[in-house]
């Protein structure tokens, strides 16, 4: 990954931040790293524990953030929350798998929230929803 990608990254992970604090998301933890890969964001919406995967687009034309976010990398996240619960006696606590994507247009920021992009089934498996 580029430097460039990487303060995109990081800078959209911010603007996400204070995004989801304005929709009432209460962060808890932030580029949680496993094996599997890296969850963005792990926060809390109501009782909700979600595990929120941010992506950056620098202007429209590589298309939308969130449509980047394929299986694969639903896969990791999902081994990545698995993880996270597992470790912290949490296995039973309601959650869900949000996309926050966020389009850095000549206006400003655009975001795009999407509650419950994915699910888990009964075998872990990654579905739509």
């Amino acid at each position: 990954m580029s430097k460039t990608n990487r303060c995109l990254g990081k800078q959209g992970e911010d603007l996400a931040l204070a995004y989801l604090a304005r929709q009432g998301y209460c962060c808890i933890a932030r580029n949680f790293r496993t094996r599997f890969g890296e969850i963005d964001i792990i926060a809390r919406d109501g009782g909700t524990l979600c595990f929120i995967e941010v992506k950056t687009r620098a202007g429209g034309s590589c298309g939308r953030g969130a449509e980047s976010v394929i299986r694969n990398k639903q896969r990791h996240m999902a081994l990545a929350a698995l993880q996270f619960l597992q470790s912290r006696n949490m296995l039973d606590a309601p959650c869900r798998f949000d996309v926050v994507s966020i389009d850095q247009a000549q206006q400003g920021p655009e975001f795009d929230l999407i509650r419950n992009a994915f699910v888990l089934d009964e075998n872990n498996e990654v579905s739509d929803v």
